[in-house]
């Protein structure tokens, strides 16, 4: 089936109505939709759920997959929070399935009558049932999941989205699963899209997180990439070194118990790495507040076995070495009993850092990563909970199509969106649902959104009271 863009001319559309001529009229939920879809469409991202593959049986009269995929993606952008909540929402909005391609058609009549109606006896759901969506998501290739990922990451390559250079990996628990999911986010004052993802087993985070870098170094080049900024989980220092031989700046935290860390500890003894007081902002829940800690600086570290071997299998003498940027941070945190308790931790760098400042605000940049990425998922798209199935086929199909919708929200930060300025999962359902209903009139390939009291009168009917007063006079 193909894909119907239709371009916005309010003129063209208002000419139409005063002749008495449409050709189609719907009412529709949505009022920032329409510009969304056309985004997506823009960017290719219905083309790029093209290359999830679906292992079911289909009579001629049953859903396109097309459509069904274009169903899922969608769920996340509307805050639905699984395919079970379809007919109460989806379905009733024929603005949008019109702009995921069903025709008029389609959504009046459905496609077939499989399946019994249900205990109230009401007809079956049109267009059609929300098993069928189950069912879709249970015949799934596992496999062309990794295809979407990778078309997807091409298409935020190809379209120059990806411009800080910088890049946050970091790992959450799926509830009622022992799995996680990994992803890589871009940093900076880029939009947070999420570039790459894996859902792994326990303790292969660092597995996922090194793939994931490959993939984008073979995509974009060493140079492309500034910083990866990463917790402890990632911590290796035969990555470390391999990520230093090809210039790619890395932070990662380091463990106490860790020699590098006990290098930082006593080498904080000596004068030029003695610890100096820093005071910064925090802004959380939208409140500053201020902070003091006390950082230390190193440069040329080297108590590391797994680092110094990396080195030495690539032939580079010891003194050749241009070993390793560290910050030590010291700091007063609250107990769960609220008593206040000193603690140090450690940070580590692959790229020359001008100072301990420099290091530890480069670092705070990384729980960006939870702040406009795990959170707003979990808060916005039910990602650890809502996995729209148990069959590992919807567990990765729903992870996957959330964070394609989280992308498509950022794409909206960019200059293609600019006006609707979406800032996270629970921003769009706001704009969506915050607004009088509307109708979309369209006249050929193009369209407008009336309100209904606008379409009403420009058709001649006279209003006894108008509640939008802009509107006397018009009929």
């Amino acid at each position: 089936m193909s894909w119907i863009q239709l371009r916005e001319n309010r003129e063209r559309v208002l000419e139409a109505l005063s002749t008495g001529h449409a050709d189609e009229v719907v009412m529709c939920q949505a009022t920032a939709f329409d510009q969304l879809a056309a985004a997506m469409h823009a960017f290719g991202y219905w083309a790029q759920l093209a290359v999830i593959e679906a292992d079911l049986d289909k009579d001629e009269d049953d859903v396109p997959n097309e459509l069904l995929l274009r169903e899922l993606a969608v769920l996340p952008l509307l805050r639905i929070p699984n395919p079970h909540q379809a007919p109460t929402y989806l379905f009733q909005d024929h603005g949008v399935l019109r702009f995921l391609g069903f025709t008029l058609a389609q959504i009046r009549d459905g496609f077939n009558d499989k399946g019994v109606r249900s205990s109230t006896g009401m007809p079956r759901m049109r267009p059609h049932h929300r098993d069928t969506l189950y069912n879709f998501l249970k015949a799934i290739k596992v496999g062309s999941l990794d295809a979407f990922r990778e078309v997807h990451m091409d298409g935020l390559i190809d379209h120059g989205l990806l411009t800080s250079g910088i890049f946050l990996i970091d790992g959450t628990g799926l509830r009622g699963s022992d799995r996680h999911l990994v992803i890589m986010q871009q940093g900076g004052s880029a939009p947070p899209f999420i570039i790459n993802w894996r859902v792994q087993g326990p303790g292969k985070e660092l597995e996922a997180g090194r793939a994931m870098v490959e993939e984008l170094r073979e995509k974009v080049g060493a140079e492309a990439i500034h910083w990866l900024l990463m917790d402890g989980a990632y911590v290796d220092g035969a990555w470390l070194a391999h990520l230093q031989q090809q210039g790619i700046g890395a932070m990662v935290r380091v463990y106490e118990e860790m020699q590098i860390f006990q290098e930082m500890r006593l080498l904080s003894r000596l004068p030029e790495h003695g610890f100096e007081p820093y005071r910064y902002v925090r802004t959380i829940q939208g409140h500053k507040e201020y902070h003091e800690v006390e950082l230390a600086f190193f440069w040329n570290l080297g108590m590391w076995a797994s680092y110094e071997q990396a080195w030495k299998e690539n032939g580079v003498e010891e003194e050749q070495r241009p070993g390793l940027w560290g910050v030590l941070i010291r700091e007063e945190r609250q107990t769960k009993d609220g008593q206040t308790e000193e603690i140090e931790w450690a940070l580590v760098a692959t790229k020359p850092l001008a100072s301990a400042v420099e290091g530890f605000q480069q670092w705070r940049g990384r729980w960006d990563v939870e702040n406009q990425g795990f959170r707003e998922l979990n808060q916005g798209g039910w990602l650890e909970t809502q996995t729209w199935g148990r069959s590992e086929s919807a567990v990765l199909t729903s992870i996957a199509l959330k964070l394609g919708a989280h992308n498509c929200y950022c794409l909206m930060r960019t200059d293609l969106g600019q006006q609707l300025a979406v800032t996270g999962l629970r921003s769009l359902q706001h704009q969506l649902y915050g607004t009088p209903a509307q109708v979309l009139v369209i006249v050929g390939d193009q369209y407008a959104l009336l309100s209904v009291e606008e379409l009403v009168t420009l058709l001649g009917l006279q209003v006894t009271e108008l509640l939008d007063p802009t509107l006397a006079g018009r009929s």
